[in-house]
């Protein structure tokens, strides 16, 4: 390629990179979410994307591991965690992740968004994972958009298919979304012996979004 081409096409990727940072950062409160997560050993976040939330709590970690199947996420997100030493980016399936995880050795396990990009099969799947890994006390932090109230829901639904399917300021192709209402991930963390607190984002902070996060504390 010509290097004129060339260095359009790389300022080109660089807007798409901000722009969808900055979306990242207008629609999901992720400073609220990192507010919740205390310090860590060891701290896992699931579907990591572009490195947003990871770079956000990284200082307060020994060791940080973010996880995202996409190439291109993970690339953005090494690039973001650059200055923080402690940090490793993996690409790879959160599940076959979670698999090679040894037993009891994360002290906390953050899916911010994540989950329901996963079919709901694998949801439970990763949910019972993400509870054999934790030690005892460890700490789930799963930010959900939560199907109630039903129109936060359904605003928050079209302003995502809006950016990712008609704007197309997506990384990940063909990705489908499967949610779930809060009352069932609550019983399915409680099925897994977590005390879960019910942290609803949208009412403390007025957001028009459905956001919620679920904290669940391994007993």
């Amino acid at each position: 390629m010509h290097p004129i081409h060339n260095n359009k096409s790389r300022s080109f990727g660089n807007l798409i990179d901000f722009l969808q940072t900055q979306i990242r950062e207008w629609i999901a409160p992720l400073n609220q979410v990192a507010n919740l997560v205390p310090s860590g050993e060891t701290v896992l976040e699931l579907g990591c994307g572009q490195g947003i939330l990871v770079k956000k709590i990284a200082d307060r970690c020994q060791k940080m591991i973010g996880v995202d199947y996409d190439e291109r996420k993970c690339g953005m997100a090494r690039k973001a965690c650059k200055n923080f030493p402690n940090v490793t980016i993996v690409q790879m399936d959160i599940l076959s992740f979670l698999e090679s995880v040894s037993a009891s050795s994360v002290d906390i396990a953050i899916l911010a968004d994540t989950l329901a990009s996963n079919h709901l099969e694998n949801q439970d799947k990763i949910l019972t994972e993400c509870q054999r890994i934790l030690k005892k006390n460890g700490m789930i932090v799963l930010k959900i958009m939560d199907v109630h109230p039903k129109w936060k829901f359904r605003l928050s639904r079209l302003v995502s298919s809006l950016v990712y399917k008609v704007l197309r300021l997506s990384v990940s192709n063909n990705q489908q979304l499967f949610h779930q209402s809060s009352t069932l991930y609550v019983a399915k963390l409680r099925s897994l012996g977590f005390e879960t607190k019910i942290i609803p984002l949208h009412q403390i902070s007025h957001n028009p979004f459905s956001h919620l996060v679920i904290c669940g504390f391994l007993r």
